[in-house]
């Protein structure tokens, strides 16, 4: 995907991208379940003999790996060991490799927003310019590369799971550096058809925060609008990609529009 060619709320994020997800046959979807249109064939260069994707395939593998155990040790931290299993009996996991050029203060090279699925993590060079948001003070801090390390952010669902106990994490990437910025984020996401029933915690564990309002936690997406977050992953997947890529949802989702609450209702056939 070129420079500029995806936005975040509306603005040009300037990088450059080419994204893999799960291996699959496309179908068009019509009906509640829409989202499994997200399901289809990548699209492999045929240049390198194939090496891309050898070294793609070795990376998701190392990656569900990881994500597996760190799913398993984050539900064990809330008290609920097996909460998350069914979740990701058929992870609908995405990864992208990332170029941002340099960038002035009035650009950024993907703007504030939050991940709609569970966790990312994040493998980035020494250049620099992610920056997460502080959510009681609205403050933006950078998060330098550390050596031998990865950064994780939390996503939508893990808030929604969680009842608001754990965050979405909003973050943003400005590269005011001289030289191009790299990087592979992998999104660990659930199930298409997964749909969130929040866990019960212990009432033993404590609150960092105030605890929220009921259902307060789902209102806090970072996309602007009256949007929400919903409670099936495809349609908060599926929301994503149609406010990040109007003009795609546009030419091969005609017969969907996008509302301004992220919810996806078909056309009516008359006025396409």
């Amino acid at each position: 995907m070129a420079d500029g060619v995806e936005n975040t709320n509306g603005a040009r994020d300037r990088r450059e991208q080419i994204e893999f997800g799960v291996e699959g046959t496309y179908e068009r979807v019509v009906g509640e379940r829409y989202y499994e249109r997200l399901i289809g064939p990548n699209q492999w260069p045929t240049s390198d003999g194939g090496r891309l994707r050898t070294e793609v395939e070795r990376f998701q593998r190392d990656m569900d790996d990881v994500c597996r155990r760190l799913t398993r040790f984050l539900a064990m931290g809330l008290g609920c060991d097996d909460a998350f299993d069914d979740a990701f009996a058929r992870p609908n996991v995405q990864m992208k490799l990332c170029r941002y050029p340099p960038t002035d203060d009035s650009e950024f090279g993907v703007g504030e927003h939050s991940d709609s699925g569970f966790l990312t993590l994040l493998v980035q060079d020494d250049v620099g310019g992610l920056q997460v948001k502080n959510p009681d003070t609205g403050e933006w801090i950078d998060a330098p590369p550390i050596p031998g390390t990865v950064v994780v952010n939390l996503g939508e669902m893990i808030q929604l799971v969680t009842g608001g106990y754990l965050i979405a994490t909003p973050h943003r990437v400005r590269n005011s550096s001289t030289q191009s910025r790299f990087s592979v984020p992998w999104f660990w996401n659930p199930c298409l058809d997964y749909r969130v029933v929040p866990i019960e915690l212990p009432e033993d564990l404590p609150w960092c925060r105030p605890k929220p309002a009921e259902g307060s936690f789902r209102a806090t997406a970072s996309h602007g609008g009256d949007n929400v977050v919903h409670d099936c992953y495809g349609a908060n997947a599926f929301k994503s990609l149609a406010r990040s890529h109007p003009a795609v949802t546009a030419i091969h989702h005609s017969d969907l529009e996008i509302l301004s609450s992220g919810a996806v209702v078909h056309r009516d056939p008359s006025t396409r």
